[in-house]
Parts: structure tokens; sequence; C-alpha cells
């Protein structure tokens, strides 16, 4: 229960979803079928290496990154980030050290409160240290280096070397088309951009100077609640964000503009999905199909929204500075969950 992060298998369309307070990774098929992968539901001996990983155990798995029949969980409670290779034994790849600087084997460095995973084109995996307040990568020869953060948390300045500048308990990691990074500053309730071309690190939703939204309006798009989840969608270039303060899912285009796509509403089961009721949702994904999948946490359940329907386009205001890479993108038309 409790699930925390869903990620699509694009290839076979399996859905993988972390459950955060059960100790356990799922997975669900096409066809509607639940099975566990990863964990036995305890938290004992969570560091057990080279094993079945459904013999092994997790403690608290939250981010979740899938690629070329490898499962990356990262597994927060630990401070760990483990992998489920194709013949389903479970290793650690990050984490379980007492090194706290960039440049360190990753098997050797401290990692604390580990929460959201991405992996760069090339497979060159990025971890979000939360409590760190840093984002690291593990190079191909197993070396961490810190990409994002001081080590320091704060409200940090934008328009500076990503690595020189401080960030928030960072619980989103997602890529764009171009390999700039997004992160999700949990408590400076904003996003930020790194460049791929240049390292620098600018804010592009939410406030540079920590100011949190109070509610899920879409007007106070400028204003986001505390940052969670993110997912980048390929088709559109339109940026999804679980707001867990707020209960919301806000979309946030190519063109410069952002609004609320899903929550601010009474319905609790399924319809209209502006209208739909979450409840502190942690997590989001994309998936092959155009299916939006939210990790509703403190609903204990997993939505899915059809995002190739129609958004009015009222629910959706300019944001600044705007995140525009290309001169405009289409807000998906409408949902329904």
């Amino acid at each position: 229960y409790q699930p925390w992060h869903a990620v699509s298998d694009d290839a076979s369309g399996n859905l993988y979803i972390s459950e955060f307070s059960g100790n356990l990774v799922r997975l669900v098929t096409p066809n509607g079928i639940i099975s566990t992968v990863a964990g036995n539901g305890t938290t004992l001996s969570s560091t057990s290496n080279n094993v079945k990983a459904t013999l092994g155990t997790l403690y608290k798995p939250a981010g979740l990154a899938f690629r070329n029949n490898t499962l990356y969980i990262a597994s927060a409670g630990a401070n760990l980030v483990r992998t489920v290779s194709a013949d389903g034994i479970i290793r650690t790849v990050a984490g379980g050290g007492s090194l706290s600087g960039s440049g360190v084997a990753a098997t050797s460095a401290l990692l604390n409160n580990p929460s959201a995973l991405a992996l760069e084109s090339t497979g060159v995996l990025y971890i979000a240290d939360t409590n760190n307040c840093r984002v690291c990568k593990v190079q191909s020869n197993g070396v961490l280096i810190v990409v994002a953060g001081t080590g320091g948390c704060g409200v940090g300045l934008d328009g500076l070397p990503a690595n020189q500048s401080a960030i928030g308990h960072p619980y989103g990691l997602a890529f764009d088309w171009y390999g700039n990074l997004l992160i999700g500053e949990f408590d400076n309730c904003r996003v930020r951009a790194v460049s791929k071309a240049d390292g620098i690190i600018r804010t592009v939703l939410g406030s540079s100077s920590q100011s949190c939204s109070p509610s899920g309006d879409s007007s106070s798009a400028v204003t986001i609640g505390w940052a969670a989840g993110l997912a980048f969608d390929w088709f559109t270039g339109n940026v999804y964000l679980a707001d867990s303060s707020t209960s919301v899912v806000r979309v946030m285009t190519q063109n410069g503009t952002a609004g609320v796509l899903v929550g601010n509403g009474p319905n609790f089961y399924a319809g209209d999905a502006f209208r739909a009721r979450l409840s502190i949702p942690m997590g989001v994904a994309v998936g092959r199909n155009r299916t939006l999948f939210i990790a509703d946490t403190f609903n204990n359940r997993v939505l899915a929204v059809n995002l190739t329907l129609a958004l009015p386009a009222a629910s959706c205001v300019a944001v600044a500075p705007a995140y525009g890479y290309v001169s405009a993108a289409s807000v998906p038309s409408g949902a329904t969950v």
C-alpha cells in the first residue's frame, strides 16, 4: 500500500508500482494481473544482494526506472539503489557506504533517502539523493558524481552551474527531448532544469523564492505546492508534475503555459480527470499509449489518465519564465481517468 511511483515498461506494456509502506515492487500486466517482482514484505536484512528479488527485502521503495530489461529501485528507507535484472536477481548499484563526496565508487557512497530515479538517453542512472539535497549520476565505470546541489539544503540561486547551487529535497527527476534534467524541489515548491548544453540550473515552474501555493487552483500555476514526481511526455513535450501538497497533477507545456490536469475535485472514483480527488500524489509516469499513470499515494491506488482527450484551453495559464525550448506544443485536449 501507499504506492509511491509507477513506471511503464514500453516494450511489453507492463506497469511497475513501488509500494512504499508495503516494502514491495509490483508488476501489473496489460490484462490486469498483478504480481510481486521484488521484496517479500519485510524490511529485515534489507541489504540482501545477489538473491532472487522476491526472496530479498526492500525498505520503503520509492522511485523506479526501467530500461533494457533492468528495473531500478530507489530503496529510500535503506539508503540504497537496487536493480533487478532479467534473471530476477536483486543487486545494489549505489549506496551502502560511508563516503559523502563526489567522485567515489557508487557502492561506497553514503546516500540519504534516495527517492527518485531517471535514466539518461545513454543509460546513465541519475539519483535524487533527497535528504542530502543533491542529484547524483552513476557513470558507466561505477563512479558517483554530483551533478546538482551542494550537499546543503536551501533555496539556491538560478544561473549558476547546477553543482554550485543549493537545491531543496529533490523528489522528482525527468529528462526532456534535449537531455535537459528536470528536478522537482519538494520543499522549495519549484521545478528547475539543468541545461544539457552548459550545466546551468534555472527555475522553470514555481517561484525562485520558496513561495508555495495554498491551493490547487490552476490560476496559481506560477506558484505551486510541494513538487514531487515528474514525467516527460515524449509525444508532446509536456511535463507532468505530482503536486503533493495541493493533491493535483499539473501540466507544463513547451510553449510556457501550465495548469491543473488532474485533481481539484470531489470525485473519488473514475470519471472526469480534472474533477478527481487525489490525496498526496507522489509519482507520475507516461506510457507508450499516451497514458498518464498517477501514484495516488494516500488513496492507496494508481490511476490511469487518457492523455489523448482534450483539456480546455482556459485551464492553462502562462507561466514565467517560460519553459519552451520550441515555438509551440499542444496541451492534451481533455482527459478521463
